[in-house]
């Protein structure tokens, strides 16, 4: 419960009381990152848009194994330095970060169009040990700002273990029937963003749009944090 308290805190004071730190050093600093580590942040490298690895000389190393069931995929920046503090973050403590990386993943989809904004789903539990679901912050605020419909339909049909320090192989052994997909006439045909907060191997962002997928979902374009 103080957990729960806690987090909400945060995120009403942030409301209040404009950013005016560095979310990966706690510099001084109008928005999310700082000048400085602004400047540290990864070069940009060449990208598969399908699911945003970096490409080789022989194309994208990750679809050619097996290509993931996305349209494309947008990621705001590497899960390395500075951004991955942001994202992590976000993703273990700081749920007030939701509204400004929903307006960046907003401004990195311009002129985007869905016919609705899903998220990968927690655990009932997991997710009241925590307090915040990261991806549905994010489906909620893009929601709002773009009038796409979230509806959630996307489910956890049973708990997981962490992927974290887990092979690709056993990642998607993981997740094997992890998620479901509630029926809603308005999934056939539809292209729908899916958000999450950190992509590492792809596997979860697999299992669900393979979910959404199988209700008639025309196509899948997923959004995220930061890209591992």
């Amino acid at each position: 419960m103080r957990s729960w308290v806690s987090h909400w805190g945060r995120q009403v004071g942030a409301l209040l009381f404009p950013v005016a730190q560095c979310v990966s050093c706690s510099r001084p600093s109008l928005g999310l990152l700082c000048p400085p580590c602004k400047e540290s942040a990864p070069k940009k490298e060449p990208i598969c848009p399908r699911c945003a690895e970096i490409l080789d000389r022989e194309g994208c190393p990750a679809c050619a194994v097996e290509p993931i069931p996305l349209e494309k995929t947008v990621a705001l920046g590497r899960h390395e330095g500075a951004w991955s503090r942001v994202a992590r973050r976000f993703k273990e403590t700081s749920p007030w970060i939701a509204p400004l990386l929903a307006e960046l993943l907003v401004e990195h989809l311009e002129n985007e169009e869905f016919s609705a904004v899903e998220a990968v789903p927690m655990w009932p539990e997991r997710r009241r040990e925590r307090g915040y679901n990261p991806p549905a912050l994010l489906a909620k605020e893009i929601s709002r700002l773009k009038g796409w419909p979230f509806r959630g339909r996307l489910l956890r049909a049973r708990p997981t273990p962490p992927q974290r320090g887990l092979s690709r192989e056993e990642r998607r052994a993981n997740l094997k029937g992890a998620f479901v997909c509630a029926e809603g006439p308005e999934l056939f045909g539809a292209r729908i963003l899916l958000l999450d907060d950190v992509m590492t191997t792809g596997s979860t962002l697999r299992a669900s749009s393979n979910a959404l997928l199988s209700k008639g979902v025309s196509s899948v374009v997923a959004g995220v944090v930061s890209r591992d």
